[in-house]
């Protein structure tokens, strides 16, 4: 069996440790034989407390650089003086997912008998955010085998990395960059779904446009966080029914952690605790747009049993038998409109929106940085 060490980087912005990471240590104690945890910026006592149950080896830093900051710091021995020939793989992970929803053995038996440098349970293909990103694995948890851990060259990866400032930086500096400099070198790394011959689509991020079936189909152990967004809302309620009748994971764990990120108003643009209370306020709702967003909100009213009157639209062109125009609409004081728009179409719409509608009877996407 390798001796492996695990490397676990939280982050909270409350400092709280979710009971869901307190389940995702217990597993992977299971496959590794030491874990050493890294808190990026403040924690709570109660939830240092917890973190101690899992491991006695807990190290401080800023949230500087965020994940790819601390793993850097990590293998430069900023933080912690290791002799990394003492280990076969170093697994290196973060809080952004909840899992695992199958046995982590299942994939560690897999990857040990891969003949593999690297390995991970996603890669991203192809895209573009801002900047073209290559295909790459994805950096949320990483296992690195002995074969880079005993080359100069990497440690000098690390080194010439800046810390990122933001996501798009993170990604292409660590992810993308860590990828490129592995294939470079002549190191081989592969990711669950690149075995399971995952088919991939250009620009699209499978664990969140495809999160249902990289599950049902190839049995991806981890749901990320990022997926709890109502762009996305169809696929997390397949998600979290498939969870519920065919996994042994609790959903509570994940339930749990939502309505938390709810009440701390950071799921957002659409807050699903704030968009149900403003429903049960009203005794009449529109929506306003027809678009993903649109659908999924209806959805989300269907399945929480809240009924709306009908779809709103600014322009006659999309208007069909479940719309009115925005011109035509004469809100009560009893009811009230959901502004179901993305971003860029709600820049463009939103100025006309409030000459028809007093702003205390719309609900309003959170697009603030």
């Amino acid at each position: 069996m390798m001796q492996r060490l695990a490397v676990f980087v939280f982050f909270d912005v409350n400092g709280i440790v979710s009971e869901y990471v307190c389940y995702l240590l217990e597993c992977i104690l299971v496959e590794v034989k030491e874990l050493i945890v890294i808190v990026n910026g403040n924690i709570c006592k109660e939830s240092l407390e917890k973190l101690k149950k899992y491991s006695q080896k807990i190290f401080f830093r800023s949230n500087c650089g965020f994940d790819a900051g601390a793993y850097k710091d990590f293998f430069l021995s900023n933080i912690v003086s290791i002799n990394f020939d003492d280990w076969d793989e170093i697994i290196i992970f973060n809080d952004t997912f909840y899992g695992p929803l199958f046995s982590w053995k299942e994939y560690f038996d897999f990857f040990e008998n891969e003949k593999v440098d690297y390995w991970g349970l996603s890669s991203h293909p192809e895209g573009y955010y801002d900047i073209n990103i290559e295909k790459h694995i994805q950096g949320y948890f990483l296992a690195i085998r002995k074969s880079l851990l005993s080359d100069e060259e990497f440690f000098e990866f690390w080194e010439k990395m800046e810390y990122p400032e933001n996501y798009i930086q993170a990604v292409q500096w660590f992810e993308v960059g860590f990828s490129n400099f592995c294939r470079k070198n002549g190191y081989v790394g592969k990711s669950w779904t690149d075995v399971q011959l995952w088919k991939y689509n250009y620009n699209e991020n499978p664990y969140l446009h495809n999160a249902y079936g990289l599950i049902n189909e190839i049995r991806f152990p981890v749901v990320k966080k990022k997926l709890f967004n109502m762009y996305y809302y169809d696929e997390v309620k397949k998600v979290i029914i498939y969870i519920k009748n065919n996994t042994l994971y609790d959903i509570r764990l994940i339930e749990e952690d939502v309505k938390r990120m709810c009440a701390e108003n950071r799921v957002k643009p659409f807050n699903f605790v704030k968009l149900q209370e403003f429903c049960i306020r009203y005794k009449y709702v529109y929506i306003f747009g027809t678009g993903i967003y649109a659908n999924a909100v209806v959805h989300f009213l269907e399945d929480n049993n809240l009924k709306y009157k009908c779809y709103v639209v600014s322009d006659s062109k999309y208007k069909s038998g479940e719309c009115i125009l925005l011109e035509e609409l004469k809100l009560n004081n009893n009811e009230g409109m959901i502004v179901a728009l993305g971003k860029k179409n709600f820049d463009e719409v939103y100025h006309k929106i409030k000459r028809y509608c007093k702003e205390e009877q719309l609900f309003i996407p959170d697009y603030l940085e």
